[in-house]
């Protein structure tokens, strides 16, 4: 825990080569394309971490390497969300942490395997 609200650009300059990102316990405000930095990125931490509702259209993009995103603890709607979790299923996301309610319906409609193992 940070206490971070935003994610700052002087944090991800050099930051090609990063592999694993844990920006858990704080309250971020993410934005379209605020991971552009870091292509390389395989695991995303951000448990208790999301200060909204909702996920921005574009804020995973650019993260082909993405394995594993843990977006537990948050406060996050399936209208807000599904769309951008559905766009890295598409590329090489594997596992995916929600741990929301209606969370085994919303893994079964995307063919993800929630919380633990692989899909």
């Amino acid at each position: 825990n940070n206490n971070l609200t935003s994610f700052p650009g002087a944090v991800s300059r050099g930051s090609h080569s990063l592999e694993k990102l844990y920006l858990n316990l704080n309250t971020l405000t993410l934005h379209r394309g605020v991971f552009v930095a870091f292509p390389k990125l395989r695991i995303l931490d951000l448990r208790s971490a999301i200060n909204s509702r909702s996920l921005e259209t574009g804020t995973f993009e650019m993260l082909t390497s993405l394995q594993e995103l843990q977006l537990h603890d948050n406060m996050l709607t399936v209208e807000g969300s599904l769309c951008e979790v559905r766009s890295l299923r598409a590329r090489n996301l594997q596992k995916l942490r929600l741990d929301l309610t209606f969370e085994t319906a919303v893994a079964r409609a995307i063919g993800i395997t929630c919380g633990v193992g692989m899909s």
